[in-house]
């Protein structure tokens, strides 16, 4: 906290009193993050590059969150799965309300784009899931395994990527 107060250039007593703990401002900064991912995907989604490009864009956006703040990133992923009760704090929910918008985006981003291969009548929210799992999942392995990939299969994270990106579009697409 003393290294976060002195690059912030406030005093260690200032900083406690905007944020009661580590976990607070990693929990501010995830809530941040996520509210700019929405506001990214809606962007991608405004531009019109054709589903496939918007597609593959988001995933990479997440590539890119990934690299640039790891911490949050991790954070982010940590978050699904947190119960919802009159217990929760208030920035939980703050957070779970905005995984739950990012999640509607996606779903929103789907449907309009003909990406619902995997949607049934009951399960279009699972399939969200389904494909949010498999991409954060595909770049949380890839980073630590990247070495491994190069030697065995010569290929790069970036190659891997590309391909498991792609393979994720064909898999959700109705075309």
């Amino acid at each position: 906290m003393n290294d976060i107060a002195a690059k912030a250039e406030l005093s260690k007593a200032t900083f406690y009193a905007y944020f009661e703990s580590k976990e607070v401002l990693l929990d501010t900064l995830l809530l941040n993050q996520l509210r700019d991912i929405i506001s990214r995907i809606r962007e991608l989604i405004a531009r019109k590059t054709g589903k496939e490009n918007c597609f593959i864009a988001v995933c990479n956006m997440f590539v890119e969150v990934s690299k640039k703040n790891p911490v949050c990133y991790s954070r982010m992923l940590q978050y699904f799965g947190v119960p919802y009760n009159e217990k929760t704090p208030p920035l939980y929910k703050e957070i779970l309300k905005e995984a739950q918008t990012l999640s509607d985006t996606l779903y929103q981003a789907m449907s309009e784009n003909h990406l619902t291969k995997l949607f049934t009548a009951k399960t279009p929210q699972q399939a969200v899931f389904y494909l949010w799992i498999s991409v954060t999942g595909i770049i949380s392995i890839i980073q630590k395994k990247e070495a491994l990939l190069l030697a065995l299969y010569g290929v790069t994270e970036e190659e891997f990527l590309s391909f498991s990106f792609k393979q994720l579009y064909l898999s959700a697409s109705d075309d």
